[in-house]
């Protein structure tokens, strides 16, 4: 399992202090725990852009005045799909599908979190079923999902080491070490 330490011996360590956050708080409003890795990397770095494509946002995803937190995330899975009718088909590294089924989203138990997005519209997200700290990393444009066999700091290093295989980003899955705050 990959580290923050990991991550930073990639990208280089952060260039300010990330933002403080109130975690208990954060939680309570989404009334969802988050996986501590993220916690971590957030308290590290606080949002961030991979390689211009891949941002990462603290908590509050929305940049609306006066919208909620919890507003923001479930404007983001409206956009995004799949909605109630759709199935999902879920693939793998090597582009095996895994599964093909009814995705719920959040605030649905086990429903769809986003922690991400990419430049091309495409959502990073976990499915939160059991353990946070347990959940995989998974990137979905609504119609189909892909899903790392763990969570985001390994998606993170894998990416930045060039060692995935994800259709959805670029060049054959490798970002090019480089971020900047959001």
């Amino acid at each position: 399992m990959a580290t923050i330490a990991d991550l930073e011996n990639l990208i280089g360590a952060p260039r300010r202090p990330a933002p403080d956050n109130d975690w208990t708080a954060i939680e309570a409003e989404l009334g969802l725990r988050l996986p501590s890795d993220y916690k971590r990397l957030m308290a590290r770095y606080g949002s961030l852009n991979l390689d211009a494509f891949l941002g990462l946002y603290i908590a509050n995803p929305g940049d609306r005045p006066g919208e909620s937190m919890r507003e923001a995330v479930l404007g983001i899975l409206h956009d995004l799909g799949p909605h109630e009718d759709e199935e999902l088909e879920v693939v793998d590294d090597q582009g095996k599908v895994l599964e093909v089924r009814y995705f719920q989203h959040y605030p649905s138990p086990g429903g769809l979190f986003p922690w991400g997005s990419t430049q091309n519209g495409d959502v990073c997200l976990w499915e939160t079923k059991g353990d946070p700290n347990a959940w995989k990393a998974c990137i979905s444009d609504g119609t189909f999902m892909w899903r790392h066999s763990d969570g985001i700091l390994d998606f993170l290093v894998k990416a930045n080491q060039g060692s995935l295989s994800c259709p959805l980003l670029p060049n054959g899955g490798k970002l090019d070490r480089t971020y900047t705050f959001m």
